[in-house]
C-alpha cells in the first residue's frame, strides 16, 4: 500500500466440468477512505492458456 491506493496480484487455478485445466491471473486496485476502508475496488484479469 502506498497512500491511500494499494494493489494486489492473484492467479486463480482450477479444473472446468470437461477436465480443463484453467489458469487466471489478475490484479484489484484499491483506492481507501482516511479511515483505512476501502473506497473503490477495480479488478483486471486475463485467462491463460
Amino acid at each position: 500500500m502506498c497512500g491511500d491506493v494499494g494493489v494486489s496480484e492473484w492467479t486463480l487455478t482450477g479444473t472446468s466440468v470437461s477436465g480443463q485445466r484453467l489458469e487466471v491471473r489478475g490484479v484489484d486496485l484499491l483506492e481507501f477512505d482516511s479511515g483505512g476502508k476501502i473506497r473503490r475496488k477495480d479488478s483486471f484479469w486475463k485467462i491463460l492458456d
